[in-house]
């Protein structure tokens, strides 16, 4: 997962590919230390 850009409501928009497909989704950064980003 990369994270991309953030957003106006400042979360942070995150894209990745699943099966060759691009998927982008915003999640609240609070979410992503849970995931360990940086």
């Amino acid at each position: 997962m990369t994270v991309c850009d953030i957003d106006a409501a400042g979360r942070a928009i995150c894209q990745w590919l699943v099966d060759g497909a691009l998927h982008s989704h915003p999640f609240d950064l609070e979410c992503l230390t849970c995931f360990g980003a940086r």
